[in-house]
């Protein structure tokens, strides 16, 4: 019984935190655009269904391409959603919020825009 009552509550706790974590997107041009209605989150999930990859492989050289010293990224193609996370040291030291992290990735939109047309034909 108590194994039980355990086993439910880890499976809730987790349910919870999932459905906690802020969610990012990317719009149109290939911004990546993070939920600005919460504070800064060291990451962010992606819903990637609309991405219409080619293949888990092509997810997979996608976000991995998007890695650079501000950014880390992890996918999951079955689940169609991927991780974004964000470099803490520069919300620490620079004070970024999430505008100006949303305002590094309109610099960044050009690049993914390459990637994903790359990694998806090949």
């Amino acid at each position: 019984m108590i194994r039980s009552i355990l086993f439910f509550l880890i499976i809730g706790t987790v349910g919870i935190a999932q459905a906690q974590q802020p969610v990012a997107s990317f719009n149109d041009n290939m911004e990546l655009i993070l939920d600005n209605s919460a504070p800064i989150s060291e990451s962010y999930v992606i819903d990637i269904t609309d991405m219409e990859f080619v293949s888990a492989e092509a997810a997979e050289k996608f976000f991995r391409s998007m890695t650079d010293n501000l950014v880390n990224t992890t996918v999951d193609y079955e689940a169609k959603q991927a991780i974004v996370n964000l470099s803490l040291q520069h919300v620490e030291e620079k004070g970024w919020g999430v505008d100006d992290w949303n305002a590094y990735f309109r610099t960044t939109a050009a690049r993914y825009a390459r990637m994903l047309n790359t990694f998806n034909n090949l």
